[in-house]
Order: C-alpha cells, then structure tokens, then sequence
C-alpha cells in the first residue's frame, strides 16, 4: 500500500478519459487468410473502440517524443452495470498496447506497476493515468 501512496503522490506524466465502455482486445478475435498463412485478427467492435481511443490518446498527448521513464499505470473502468462484466484482465490490455500505438511510450514494459479497479455508477468510460514509477 505504501508504494501505491508514493505513485499517487507524484506528478501525472499522461491522462486519457475514454468515453464509452472499453475495448476487449480478447474477445471474438477472427482468423483470416492473408497469403499462404492464416492471421488472427481483432473483432470489428474492438477495432472501432481502439480507432475512436486514438483520437482521444492522440488529444491527451501532444508531446514530439515518448515517454521514455518507468512508469506506474492507474486504470479506472466505469460501467453501466454488471451485465456483461469483463474480467479487469482483460480490460487493461487495449488501453495500454494503444500507449505504445500512439506514441505515447517507447514499450509497455516501461510499466512496472499498476492499480486497476472497475466502477459501477451508471457512466461508461475509462480514464488512465501514467505518473513515474517509485521502485523500492
């Protein structure tokens, strides 16, 4: 808990409210033929999530280059109710491999730590917070 303090205390390198309810990279992927070998391929609803969530990541960040420091990711997950619920997992892979699609870090392995929680109150919408990461 102490460390999850610190990285809350610090400064906020980068932060993207997403509205709508979160992209699932896993789910309905497709394999699809492209030449002699098959390909597996994200879902159409995925693929128009993560289409509207670069605009959004593309507004929040402005900067010419990456971040280049260790990071702690902050991920909250609003959602209208339980039906449906994805697994927190599940929630945080597109939102992070878009950090690095966009430009906005050189590597997800640039995150070391992270918090994630899911929220129940009637909106749907993801909000992501990076701040530098505290190592012990």
């Amino acid at each position: 808990m102490k460390q999850q303090d610190q990285n809350q205390n610090t400064s906020i390198l980068f932060e993207v409210i997403i509205p709508g309810r979160v992209g699932i990279k896993k789910n309905g992927k497709q394999i699809v033929m492209r030449g002699l070998y098959p390909k597996l391929i994200s879902s159409p609803r995925y693929l128009a999530w993560a289409d509207k969530a670069k605009d959004y990541y593309k507004q929040a960040y402005v900067h010419a280059m990456p971040i280049a420091e260790k990071l702690h990711a902050e991920y909250t997950f609003h959602f209208k109710n339980h039906q449906a619920e994805p697994d927190v997992s599940n929630c945080i892979e597109g939102p992070q491999d878009l950090l690095e699609a966009c430009g906005v870090i050189h590597n997800d392995k640039q995150i070391i730590s992270l918090t994630a929680r899911k929220v129940f109150d009637g909106t749907e919408k993801t909000t992501l917070r990076l701040t530098m990461a505290t190592e012990a």
